[in-house]
Formats: C-alpha cells, sequence, structure tokens
C-alpha cells in the first residue's frame, strides 16, 4: 500500500492542541480514505501530518476534512487549517526514497524533529537545492540505509525545518544516534550543513534536532 502524504504549520495554540487530543479518537479516518492524522507540537509551532490512503490534492483533502469536522464545534479549528491560511502547507525539500507516493512501512515507530534554520533568503534556498535527489551525497543516503531508516522527510515552513522519520520499533536515538554519527562522511555533512542552521557547527545531527511531541 502506498500513502500520500500532506504537512501543515502554524502557530502553536493549546486549545487546539486538547481539542485534537480529545476528539480524534472517535474519527472514522478510513471511512474518509485516511490513515492517520497526527499533531505535533514543539511550543512554538504546531505540524499537522495527513496520510491519506488514496491520491488527493490539497483541496479534495480540504473537502474531506471539513466534512469531518462539519458539526464538530471542538474540532472546528481543522477546517480552518485548510481554509483560512493561518496554517500553510509545508514545502517538502527531501524524501529518502525519492518518490511523492510513501509505502506504509509497518511495523515502525515515527520520529519528528523540528530545526531553526538561520534568517537568510539566498541561504535558504541553497539549503533547498543540496537536498535535491541529484545534489545530496550518496554516502549520506547510504548511511541511513546502514542504520535501519525506512523512511525520511524533511519540510520547511519559512525559516523553520521539520522532518519525519519512519524506524524500526526497537530504534534508539540517543544509541542509534551516536552509532550514525560515526558512519563515514556524516560528520562532514553535518559540518557542511550546519553553516544553513542556527546550531553548533561541531554538533552531531542528534545534538542539533530537536524531537517534536506528538500531540
Amino acid at each position: 500500500m502506498f500513502l500520500q502524504r500532506f504537512c501543515f504549520g502554524g502557530k502553536s495554540d493549546r486549545k487546539w492542541t486538547d481539542a485534537f487530543a480529545r476528539c480524534k479518537s472517535h474519527w472514522d479516518l478510513h471511512k474518509h480514505g485516511i490513515k492517520d492524522i497526527q499533531a505535533y507540537e514543539n511550543g512554538e509551532v504546531l505540524f499537522i501530518v495527513v496520510d491519506t490512503l488514496e491520491g488527493k490534492s490539497r483541496n479534495q483533502l480540504q473537502g474531506v476534512i471539513s466534512g469531518m469536522v462539519r458539526g464538530d464545534k471542538e474540532m472546528a479549528f481543522l477546517g480552518q487549517l485548510m481554509g483560512n491560511g493561518f496554517f500553510s502547507a509545508l514545502d517538502r525539500i527531501f524524501t529518502k526514497n525519492n518518490v511523492q507516493e510513501l509505502k506504509d512501512v509497518e511495523p515502525c515507530k515515527r520520529i519528528a524533529m523540528a530545526l531553526k534554520l538561520k534568517k537568510d533568503p539566498f541561504l535558504l534556498e541553497e539549503y533547498k537545492e543540496i537536498h535535491a535527489p541529484n545534489r545530496i551525497w550518496p554516502q549520506v543516503l547510504d548511511n541511513m540505509d546502514a542504520m535501519g531508516i525506512k523512511d525520511m522527510e524533511l519540510y520547511l515552513m519559512g525559516y523553520q525545518a521539520f522532518l519525519i522519520m519512519d524506524v524500526p520499533p526497537n530504534f534508539d536515538l540517543e544509541k542509534q544516534g551516536a552509532i550514525w554519527s560515526q558512519l563515514p562522511q556524516e560528520a562532514d555533512w553535518q559540518q557542511y550543513v550546519s553553516k544553513f542552521q542556527e546550531v553548533n557547527p561541531h554538533s552531531n545531527a542528534v545534538d542539533k534536532w530537536k524531537v517534536v511531541e506528538q500531540v
């Protein structure tokens, strides 16, 4: 089975995250062609990840979600997410498998992480360019495979980067991250991309990227 993923981001709002946590359990997602809707929050930004079970345009997804929340006053914000521009669709600049559709990888667990980029429009464009399929270092992709990474995507919302990583159920980020940082060219890559990021240039990936908690 293949999935199509849509990601959105906007300013975090406690009443919205609380409503999401209360109401998600009574949605019949599969009835509407949706595998899952997940929300992640880092204190500043609320990220919404929607995995659909069938191909949809963003406009079609908007219609589906609007129908799901119609009459559910607590969840009216999700309709706003799709329609009023307060939440914006995130720009996907990298996918490990280099496809628009995603394999439904099970069993796995998902790790979401966030990082701020330097507020420089020229650096931002270059950051996008170096994550293109023909620009990212092949060894970096090989390292992901070596660590058992099933899928990875990188999204941008302005100068906020959001990373989704699907990993084996027993994946331990701290332990595996220490091994990952020692793989060939990994430290070189992290130092290279640090010029775009608001980080210590000598940090490894696990130290730079901060885990975003699921709502």
